[in-house]
C-alpha cells in the first residue's frame, strides 16, 4: 500500500464495494416486474352469470351459465377442466375470460357428460351441440353469435382442440360446426405419440383406458388426439401452457405446434409459454392465463372478430 494511504479511506471503499455486490446479486435472485400486462388469478371471481343453468340438451348436465357483455363482438364457449371425470362450469373460470367480458365480448361456460358413464365421445357431441344452441338460440338470451370462439382449459381444452379442429373432417360420432376461433389452456393434444404426464405416463393411459377412462373402448387415442384432425383450413388458435405444468406435460403444446407448422397451420396459431418467475407458481403451471399477456388476448380475439 502506498505510503501516506488513509487506511479509512480503504475501508470505505471495501464497504461500498461489497455493499454494492450484494445489492446487485439481491436484484438478480429478486424476481423481476411482469414484463407485460397480465390479469390476476383470483380477478372476476365475484361476477356472477346473467343466466344460470340455461338448458342446452336435454341431458342433466347439458346446461350452460351465460355471462353477459354489454358489447356485441361475439361469444366464448368455455369448458372446464378435470380429467374428463369431474369438474364444475362454475369453478376455475379463466380470469383472462372474464376480462373480456368488459371488451365486449359474451361468455358462455357448458357442463358435459364425464366417464365413467359417457367416454369419448360423448363431451364432444355435447360441445357439438353446445355450439348449436348458442348459434340458433343465443341471440335471444342477448348472446352475441356473430363470432363463436371456442376455449378450454385442461380436459376442456383437448375437448376444445377436437371441437375446433374436427369441424372440416369427418369425426366419429359428432357432427361439429364450424367455429371462428380456439382459446387452449393447458391440455392434451396427442394421447398415441406424446407423453403426458411429468408424473406417470402409463398411469394416465390405464386410467384413461380403464373401465372408469375417458378413452374407452381402448383404440381411442388417435381419434381423441387434436393432432390426428389439424389442418390448414382450421380456425385461428391461441395456445397457452405453463412452462412448469406439474400435470399435463410441456411436450403437449409442442406437438400441436409441431403439427401445425406441418401441415401449414403454423401462421394461424399463436404459441404462449409461460415461463417467466414474475408470476406465481401457478401461472407458470396448470393455470396459465395469470401469466398470459393481456395484448395477446385481446389482440387475437380481436382479430377473430374482424
Amino acid at each position: 500500500m502506498p505510503t501516506g494511504f488513509p487506511l479509512r479511506r480503504v475501508r470505505r471503499s471495501l464497504l461500498l464495494a461489497a455493499v454494492a455486490m450484494t445489492l446487485a446479486v439481491s436484484a438478480a435472485c429478486a424476481p423481476l416486474p411482469p414484463p407485460y400486462e397480465v390479469i390476476p388469478f383470483d380477478w372476476g371471481n365475484t361476477i356472477s352469470p346473467t343466466h344460470r343453468d340455461v338448458a342446452y340438451g336435454s341431458h342433466p348436465r347439458q346446461l350452460a351459465d351465460l355471462y353477459l357483455s354489454s358489447g356485441e363482438r361475439g361469444t366464448i364457449v368455455f369448458l372446464h377442466g378435470g380429467g374428463w371425470v369431474e369438474g364444475d362450469k362454475a369453478n376455475l373460470l379463466p380470469s383472462l375470460l372474464l376480462h373480456e367480458l368488459r371488451r365486449g365480448y359474451d361468455l358462455v361456460s357448458i357442463e358435459y357428460r364425464l366417464a365413467p358413464k359417457d367416454p369419448f365421445p360423448a363431451a364432444v357431441e355435447d360441445l357439438a351441440m353446445a355450439l348449436e344452441w348458442v348459434r340458433e338460440e343465443g341471440a335471444a338470451l342477448g348472446l352475441s353469435t356473430q363470432k363463436v370462439v371456442v376455449a378450454g382449459h385442461s380436459a376442456g381444452s383437448t375437448i376444445a382442440a377436437l371441437g375446433a379442429f374436427g369441424a372440416n373432417e369427418d369425426f366419429p360420432g359428432a357432427d361439429l360446426p364450424e367455429v371462428d376461433g380456439a382459446v387452449l389452456f393447458s391440455g392434451v393434444y396427442d394421447f398415441a405419440g406424446t407423453p403426458l404426464s411429468p408424473w406417470d405416463s402409463d398411469g394416465w393411459h390405464r386410467d384413461l383406458e380403464g373401465p372408469r377412462g375417458w378413452l374407452r373402448p381402448s383404440g381411442s387415442r388417435s381419434a381423441a388426439s387434436a393432432v390426428r384432425w389439424l389442418d390448414a383450413a382450421d380456425p385461428e388458435t391461441l395456445l397457452v401452457h405453463g412452462a412448469q405444468d406439474p400435470i399435463v406435460l410441456l411436450d403437449q403444446a409442442h406437438a400441436l405446434v409441431h403439427r401445425a407448422d406441418r401441415v401449414g397451420h403454423g401462421a394461424r396459431m399463436r404459441y404462449v409459454e409461460v415461463s417467466s418467475h414474475a408470476f406465481e407458481e401457478r401461472c407458470r403451471g396448470h393455470e396459465p392465463w395469470c401469466g398470459t399477456p393481456v395484448a395477446t388476448m385481446d389482440d387475437f380475439l380481436d382479430r377473430v372478430a374482424r
